[in-house]
């Protein structure tokens, strides 16, 4: 299961586009690396896409790394569908949202609509229906978004680890990317 065993030729290379039968999810990577599912592995802060202290790195093939936060890619924009896989399509039309226009009358909570604008501001209004681009999105996560102790979560709850939670200020978005807040929460369970 690790490749251990396998004997590989010096004229062979091994792309992570090669469909490979023995390269699976359970492929163990080295440590700090993180598995993509289909043997290739990338650097662990890569899992971390929405993270800016470090330098960008080359996304999985896959773009498994960023399931469920395809926005906030920077290596090529996409938008995360309901399956949490990745859409590259720009003006991609996401029936979970409607026009900007009847957002109102719509029955998303207003978590779902500032996470939504959030998608739009670290996408740049890859979506459709996006009301705003990175220039004016902060202003209107302001403006509808300040009910919710000024901030807002991203990625989802429980998405890298269940007691891990990340928050973005309102009124730093626009110059400041970087997660405001880094929480802790709940309890675990040692062996």
């Amino acid at each position: 299961m690790d490749c251990g065993d396998e004997l590989y030729f010096e004229h062979e290379t091994q792309r992570p586009y090669d469909p490979n039968t023995m390269d699976c999810d359970e492929h163990l990577c080295p440590h700090k690396m993180y598995s993509c599912g289909d043997g290739q592995c990338v650097h662990w802060e890569t899992r971390l896409a929405f993270q800016r202290l470090y330098s960008a790195r080359d996304d999985c093939f896959n773009k498994r790394n960023l399931n469920y936060m395809c926005e906030v890619s920077r290596n090529r924009p996409a938008w995360t569908l309901e399956s949490g896989l990745c859409c590259p399509e720009k003006n991609y039309n996401d029936w979970r949202y409607p026009p900007w226009s009847e957002i109102d009358s719509s029955k998303l909570t207003q978590d779902e609509v500032c996470q939504y604008l959030v998608r739009c501001l670290f996408s740049d209004g890859f979506e459709h229906d996006c009301p705003c681009t990175h220039q004016n999105c902060s202003s209107m996560i302001w403006g509808l978004c300040r009910g919710n102790l000024s901030v807002v979560p991203y990625p989802s709850h429980g998405l890298i680890n269940a007691n891990m939670f990340f928050f973005y200020h309102h009124s730093d978005l626009m110059n400041n990317e970087n997660v405001n807040i880094f929480a802790l929460g709940g309890s675990l369970r040692c062996r």
